[in-house]
């Protein structure tokens, strides 16, 4: 298994002393390295809680330059930067750095959530908003219901619906 994925799967930094002779290292990495002038390499995963969003890699002209200390700094960055993105995709899930909880009854309106709950006759709760940039926006919502096949044919049924994908 190469360093990548080793500090992807066991969320641990991976240390590359000698990356032109590390025999796990994928030619295409060596390649870029020999370019470059790297010699070593940390991978450093982003990790917040259970989620690993991707990793860090930094690369040194020297063999075996990070130090304890440096590679404990990097390993608590790779935290904090998982911490940052975690906070910046709940902030876009939520539009905002607050909540507040409404129950809202609506009448003579033609909104998508409505016209499932009414559908279905049950409760459609919307969790989350995340706009696209395009105009349009992703919904996040929990339908009540234990027929999720028959949520699926409601929901694809509802013109304001352009795409459904169950998550859980």
């Amino acid at each position: 298994m190469n360093p990548l994925a080793r500090a992807l799967t066991d969320r641990s930094v991976q240390t590359v002393s000698e990356v032109t002779e590390a025999p796990d290292v994928s030619a295409r990495f060596r390649n870029v390295a020999e370019a470059t002038g790297a010699r070593s390499c940390l991978v450093i995963p982003l990790t917040y809680a259970d989620t690993v969003f991707g990793a860090l890699v930094v690369c040194a002209p020297e063999t075996d330059p990070f130090s304890v200390r440096e590679t404990t700094a990097f390993e608590t960055l790779g935290r904090v930067v998982g911490f940052a993105i975690n906070a910046t995709n709940n902030r876009r899930l939520l539009l905002g750095n607050t909540a507040v909880e409404l129950e809202v009854g609506l009448r003579g309106t033609d909104a998508w959530f409505l016209s499932a709950a009414n559908r279905l006759d049950g409760v459609v709760t919307v969790e989350g908003l995340v706009p696209t940039g395009d105009g349009s926006v992703i919904e996040y919502a929990t339908v009540e219901s234990g027929d999720g096949e028959a949520v699926r044919a409601v929901l694809d049924d509802l013109p304001a619906v352009e795409e459904t994908r169950p998550i859980a």
